[in-house]
């Protein structure tokens, strides 16, 4: 048995001699049993495994008894979780190290079910191994809570729904610190990280999304949520079979991407970032780079939306069609805005249009102070704007270098509304603009 209460015997005498009640104080409980066997008597404030010693479950059902945070201290090794870790009161809890101390789940369930729980802290600690069948959240389930992962990994779980690694709703705040959320697979949204349309929010620093898998879109993170702020982050080889490989933001919700990597990612469209209808996406201070789409928009595509790319490197994209660094696009009744704005885009492939940027019908796009250079397509390598669009270039922007296979190797437009000044053009292949 091992419990820490700060509350020393003169001070319980003193407050039943006086006649009033203490507060109070959290507990600490030490693991010392690696096994899972439930708590023996919940409630009584001793963490007693019906096995003996303290696991990490039965310190987890005291904790769900207490009104209180407590504080549960795991060791180094491996426990095997044989049904999920449900939390439903506040708790801190910490391994020995990402990697040293490993709650994994048995293969049919998922390892945490976090729920209305108030403030929870999971850090120093590696979740693997979670499954949830036709269900979400394999790696931990957040529901309503304030959930904070600190220090931790996140790996090699499975959703058969959405949220490979990790699920995030019904007005659950999901922080990920200093974290890597990796190897994780959703059948269908956010094979890393799901973020659900009811009032949930998701802020990710200092963190790395990599190598997980959706069946639908978000390979990296699935945000429906009206707000998820990532920075600092490395978003890395993920990939979905529809759109965006890195990251989808959708359903009108508001991303703020800054100080990122977006590397390495795929989908059929937006294969780094995917800006779906009415949500709002602004990118500043960051790479895109090397991702590819079968479809359109390699580095992202904006759909119906509103995508402001401030002080970006867009570079080495690809695009089985339209738009290899950036492609925005308009929907029947929604219309595509996209700000490009101090940011270079280099190098990017498509193999129709629009090698740097495709400007779709009825979309609106303004290029100010950027660099458009090397960038290859048949048409438009540079940037290709269509039919009723609407074209801005403007303060000391610079086409240079690119090269059409056919016309149009700075820009070629095919009927749309353009206002370009105070802008360079050199070197571009056949030439600057299609007239």
């Amino acid at each position: 048995m091992n419990k820490y209460i700060g509350i020393g015997v003169a001070n319980l005498c003193l407050s039943l001699c006086l006649g009033f009640s203490m507060t109070a104080q959290a507990a600490k409980f030490k693991v010392d049993n690696l096994g899972d066997s439930e708590d023996a008597n919940p409630g009584n404030g001793i963490c007693d495994a019906s096995g003996g010693g303290c696991t990490l479950r039965a310190a987890i059902d005291e904790a769900n008894a207490s009104s209180d945070a407590d504080d549960i201290r795991v060791p180094a090794g491996l426990i095997t979780a044989n049904a999920s870790l449900k939390i439903t009161q506040e708790v801190k809890i910490s391994g020995n190290g990402a990697g040293k101390t490993i709650i994994q789940g048995d293969g049919s369930h998922r390892v945490f079910a976090v729920e209305f729980a108030g403030k929870v802290l999971i850090k120093k600690v590696t979740i693997q191994g979670g499954v949830a069948s036709g269900d979400d959240g394999g790696g931990v389930l957040n529901v309503g809570s304030r959930l904070t992962i600190d220090n931790s990994e996140i790996v090699n779980n499975y959703a058969g729904d959405q949220g490979g690694g990790i699920h995030n709703r019904e007005g659950g705040d999901l922080t990920v610190l200093k974290s890597d959320i990796s190897d994780n697979e959703a059948e269908t949204r956010g094979g890393g990280i799901y973020v659900r349309g009811d009032g949930s929010v998701l802020t990710v620093k200092h963190s790395r999304i990599s190598g997980n898998e959706s069946g639908d879109d978000g390979g990296g993170i699935s945000n429906s949520g009206p707000l998820a702020i990532i920075s600092h982050s490395d978003i890395v080889d993920n990939k979905s079979a529809q759109e965006g490989g890195g990251l989808i933001n959708r359903d009108g919700g508001k991303a703020l991407i800054s100080h990122c990597t977006i590397i390495g990612n795929f989908a059929m469209s937006g294969g780094g970032l995917f800006n779906n209808v009415d949500s709002v996406m602004t990118v500043d201070f960051s790479d895109i780079e090397d991702n590819d789409a079968t479809g359109d928009g390699g580095g992202l595509l904006n759909q119906a939306g509103e995508a402001t790319i401030d002080h970006c490197k867009i570079s080495g994209n690809e695009a089985g069609d339209q738009g290899g660094g950036l492609h925005n696009r308009s929907t029947s009744s929604d219309t595509g805005e996209m700000t490009v704005v101090q940011s270079d885009i280099g190098w990017n492939t498509a193999a129709t249009g629009g090698g740097g940027i495709y400007n779709r019908e009825d979309s609106v796009l303004m290029v100010e102070k950027s660099k458009v250079r090397g960038n290859t397509a048949f048409r438009g390598a540079g940037i290709f704007t269509s039919t009723g669009s609407e074209l801005t270039v403007e303060g000391k922007s610079k086409i240079e270098s690119n090269v059409a296979g056919n016309d149009g190797g700075g820009i070629f437009d095919e009927g749309a509304i353009i206002d370009v000044t105070d802008t360079k053009f050199k070197n571009n292949v056949p030439n600057d603009i299609n007239l």
